[in-house]
């Protein structure tokens, strides 16, 4: 299988804001939709029979389809951190695995993640099934509104209680809630 990836210039280019919600982006180039980092939870709960619908993605079972997550009992999830879909299909002959996976038509399609695309924004709108606004996590540096300071999270230095810094539940929270392990 061979994908051709832009060159960096294009890539860049590509910076227009995502968009949120359970549909598929309406027109081509669009980022986003059920096409985004914070679907992927809620989407996967609805394949558990569990559907958890968030501030922003209200259709679990619609962000399943898009998907194309079966119906299953379990599941597991592997996240790799600055592993983007055009960094695999640049170096997919290091990852035999992942390259077997890139030859379903449903795997042939990026996913768009948030902005900022930092790992402390990203990991709490995959976690929530939200966006950065809603969970207070923007990025690494970020003001304090409990005190006026700037705050440091990866050190936590000035930094809120993280259980009062993320303000939104995550869908593993919520799926707890519902007896589901």
């Amino acid at each position: 299988m061979s994908i051709e990836v832009p060159h960096m210039q294009e890539l860049l280019s590509m910076t227009s804001p995502a968009r949120y919600g359970d549909g598929r982006s309406a027109k081509m180039g669009e980022r986003g939709g059920a096409l985004h980092l914070s679907a992927v939870l809620p989407a996967i709960s609805g394949a558990l029979g569990h559907p958890i619908p968030t501030a922003i993605h209200r259709d679990p079972l619609s962000l399943q389809t898009v998907l194309g997550l079966p119906d299953a009992r379990s599941a597991v999830i592997v996240l790799v951190d600055g592993l983007g879909y055009w960094n695999l299909n640049m170096r997919l002959g290091h990852a035999p695995y992942l390259r077997s996976l890139m030859n379903d038509s449903v795997n042939q399609r990026p996913i768009a993640t948030c902005m900022p695309s930092t790992t402390v924004a990203a990991m709490a709108s995959f976690g929530t099934g939200t966006c950065p606004g809603l969970t207070g996590m923007t990025g690494y540096t970020q003001l304090n509104p409990n005190n006026g300071e700037i705050c440091q999270l990866i050190s936590f230095k000035n930094a809120m209680a993280p259980l009062d810094l993320q303000r939104q539940p995550t869908v593993f929270e919520r799926l707890a809630e519902q007896g589901v392990r």
